[in-house]
């Protein structure tokens, strides 16, 4: 885009009487410009020191002057214009200060318009890539959740590989320490016993393999050592 040094127009656009920026301008034959409602105040004023009807511009000093003045007063030997060339100059300069705020403007309302463009051309695209990209993400998300299952069972698997020996190997200790405390009562009720007829006969019955109680007895003893038996009384 083409580029313009800016100007400071603010002097240029501001009334000198209510010190605002221009409503309706209008351009004096001295060459001021000022508000339309201001007009008819502006047109009949007269030289503050002369008390005349200004009738011409001084260049030099850029204010509106009497006759007397120009001939007789401060302004004498100034350059001077009248009133209606002072503002018809005055006006150029004016249409040349609207001519490149025209300007100016275009060139904005350009620069808008392509930044328009720019800005629907990237809501477009963004709008592409979101939808391009959603199916992906939606999809490695899935893979994701595959995944995790899959590590969970491999994880799941493997707990119940390890559990199970051992699980089986505790089932048989219960049943081991059941039947070591089965037979620690049999030997404890036997100990008991009172009758001596009756702990023998227990005794020599452990020799059958059929009951339990007695094989352990049979261990039991077997793991003492042989004994000295009693001669039996008749």
């Amino acid at each position: 885009a083409r580029t313009m040094a800016s100007v400071d127009l603010t002097p240029e656009l501001t009334c000198s009487f209510c010190l605002n920026i221009f409503t309706d301008p209008v351009t004096v034959p001295c060459g001021h410009s000022f508000c339309r409602t201001l007009e008819s105040f502006q047109s009949n004023k007269k030289c503050s020191v002369h008390k005349k009807v200004l009738e011409y511009y001084c260049c030099e000093d850029a204010t509106c002057i009497c006759v007397s003045c120009r001939l007789d007063g401060e302004h004498r030997g100034h350059q001077v214009e009248t009133l209606n060339e002072a503002s018809e100059k005055k006006k150029e300069k004016m249409r040349n200060i609207l001519q490149k705020l025209t300007s100016q403007r275009e060139e904005t309302k350009e620069r808008v318009q392509n930044l328009e463009v720019v800005k629907r051309q990237v809501r477009g695209k963004t709008a592409g890539v979101t939808e391009r990209f959603t199916p992906l993400i939606r999809d490695i998300g899935e893979q994701l959740e595959d995944l995790k299952k899959q590590v969970l069972g491999e994880i799941s698997r493997q707990a119940a590989q390890v559990s199970l020996p051992i699980s089986d190997l505790i089932q048989q200790l219960e049943i081991k320490k059941e039947e070591l405390t089965r037979k620690m009562g049999d030997i404890k009720e036997l100990c008991n016993m009172t009758n001596p007829l009756t702990v023998l006969q227990e005794q020599e019955s452990d020799r059958r393999p059929s009951n339990p109680l007695l094989r352990s007895l049979h261990r039991y003893r077997a793991a003492e050592g042989p004994r000295v038996r009693r001669p039996q009384m008749i």
